[in-house]
């Protein structure tokens, strides 16, 4: 079992982080010391992990909930998911770029063509 420091030292977050995560319903810990400390065992360090790597995924902390109350093993597809909707979402934006460079190449084009009319009257 590890006390919540260790818990914090091991996955780099703080003891703040985990108390917030507890309090929000995220991470609970197994038990208490006899002195009050928060208890942990793997199966909550695991928990955690999960929840460090779906807020990196840009989930909110509600969406977090949801995909861990809905049993641990849709997580895989849950990221799954996510991960072809990002790279939809990138290939949307490169083609936006690509565009906008040529809007702009066309855009400049034009007023230099306007700059000349004009500095020829």
């Amino acid at each position: 079992m590890l006390r919540i420091g260790e818990l914090a030292d091991a996955t780099g977050l703080t003891v703040r982080a985990l108390r917030h995560y507890e309090s929000v319903g995220l991470l609970a810990p197994a038990e208490r010391s006899e002195s009050g400390y928060r208890l942990y065992r793997a199966e909550d360090a695991e928990r955690l992990y999960a929840v460090v790597v779906l807020r990196q995924l840009g989930f909110s902390l509600g969406e977090v909930r949801a995909v861990l109350e809905a049993d641990g093993a849709g997580l895989e597809e849950v990221v799954r998911r996510h991960v072809a909707a990002v790279e939809e979402r990138l290939s949307s934006l490169r083609e936006l770029r690509l565009t906008c460079i040529a809007s702009s190449g066309r855009s400049a084009r034009r007023s230099r063509r306007r700059f000349v009319s004009f500095a020829t009257l």
